[in-house]
């Protein structure tokens, strides 16, 4: 079933800190499943390079729940797909912050597409994502 405009006030849990932009739109979703597609949108703009990396797939809603819940205890937060494959890593250490686009799983297949991106951010992009979930306006 196609999540409509009347279905949410907000149409992403978005967000933008420094450089950095993160969006996660719901696309779709399956109550048969408790899973809602997702169009994962992340860019980059540095002085001298930028990124635009765009992605779909279907995630369960306890899965964004894990994710939105590591994300505020500032514990390392995955977001895993409904094919076990990890989409989004945040992970912060000695003050500084990785985002890792599509990480290296060892249960994905070595003949699909596979393109990694890990950026460094500020401590503050966990706080805004965090705070972008906190402020989604959640059916599930």
């Amino acid at each position: 079933m196609p999540v409509t405009d009347n279905d949410k006030s907000q149409k992403a849990i978005a967000c933008r800190y420094e450089q950095i932009a993160v969006a996660l739109e719901p696309l779709d979703v399956d109550e048969r499943t408790g899973g809602v597609e997702l169009g994962i949108d992340v860019s980059f703009k540095g002085a001298c390079q930028s990124l635009h990396w765009a992605h779909r797939t279907w995630v369960l809603y306890s899965a964004l729940n894990a994710f939105e819940e590591a994300l505020r205890a500032r514990r390392p937060a995955i977001l895993i797909d409904m094919s076990r494959y990890p989409i989004l890593q945040v992970m912060a250490a000695s003050g500084r912050v990785s985002l890792v686009l599509n990480p290296t799983s060892g249960s994905q297949s070595a003949d699909g597409e596979r393109l990694t991106v890990q950026l460094g951010a500020e401590p503050g992009l966990v706080a805004a994502l965090a705070d972008a979930f906190r402020t989604f306006p959640k059916w599930w």
